[in-house]
């Protein structure tokens, strides 16, 4: 085995420029009843069907989402434009006072074009959903980024609600110092996936290059699965720090989940952030 290896994920994986390489293949996409589901979370949302085995070509995907450093250098490079929040990162709880963000925290007040020309401007682009998904989940179809073990405090950041059951909990380390987003790269160690990715759940969701459509895959072809964001919806993935949000019952990290936005949406500006890829 060569390349970056986690011995805590048993992993070793290839990496290059802050990206991570993820080979050609198959794997299994979309939500499977009582495995991806439980008492808490509900069933699958129609969004997440049909549960299949799509096929993607070679990529490259960032390791950890886009920090404000790094959206910073486009700014100063006249090419992104300003979130509407960016100077105030909204990362503690209580009297509802916004204060300055910290620069390693993930560039969470962009709008889905405000991302997408931000990767461009990079050499790269947003990943399509199959790509973010096998990303997050390799090719044994498992639940969370790192397996089947119910989240931990060590996993991920995630709202620490007293649901029956969940953690964290109030006893989260990270819980006395960030009330919602966590600095990148904060939960590699425990909480990557098996292609050394990092926190694809919890602290924000992200935007994929797709359209969204709540009718979910059917129609998509199983090789290189996309759909053009046509209509002003687009796709976003996973759940962020208040995950209970992107679940009609409960608390849900699952990789398969996502729901919609729209192109230029202003309204989701401490839910959504994003990571770039490229093609291999």
């Amino acid at each position: 085995m060569e390349g970056t290896c986690n011995p805590n994920t048993g992993t070793c994986v290839e990496e290059k420029d802050g990206m991570m390489r993820v080979p050609a293949g198959p794997f299994w996409m979309g939500c499977r009843e009582g495995v991806d589901t439980d008492e808490i979370t509900g069933p699958c949302d129609k969004s997440e069907l049909p549960y299949r085995q799509v096929t993607v070509g070679e990529f490259w995907i960032d390791r950890t989402e886009v920090s404000k450093a790094a959206y910073r250098k486009c700014l100063e490079a006249g090419a992104c434009a300003a979130p509407p929040r960016w100077d105030e990162e909204w990362h503690k709880e209580g009297d509802g006072v916004f204060i300055p963000g910290l620069e390693e925290m993930p560039a969470a007040s962009v709008t889905w074009l405000q991302a997408k020309t931000y990767c461009e401007w990079a050499g790269k682009r947003l990943p399509t959903e199959a790509e973010w998904e096998k990303a997050a989940r390799g090719t044994d179809g498992r639940k969370y980024p790192w397996g089947m073990t119910e989240p931990t405090c060590s996993h991920a950041n995630f709202k620490p609600w007293d649901i029956e059951g969940m953690k964290p909990g109030p006893d989260c380390h990270y819980r006395e110092e960030y009330r919602t987003l966590t600095p990148v790269g904060m939960f590699c160690e425990w909480g990557a996936s098996v292609y050394g990715v990092c926190e694809m759940v919890g602290s924000v969701a992200e935007w994929a290059g797709d359209g969204y459509q709540s009718s979910g895959y059917e129609g998509l072809p199983a090789e290189n699965p996309f759909r053009e964001p046509l209509e002003g919806y687009v796709a976003r993935r996973s759940a962020g720090w208040g995950a209970f949000s992107l679940s009609p019952i409960g608390y849900s990290l699952r990789v398969s989940r996502h729901k919609g936005g729209e192109i230029d949406d202003l309204g989701e500006t401490l839910e959504t952030g994003f990571r770039c890829a490229r093609s291999g």
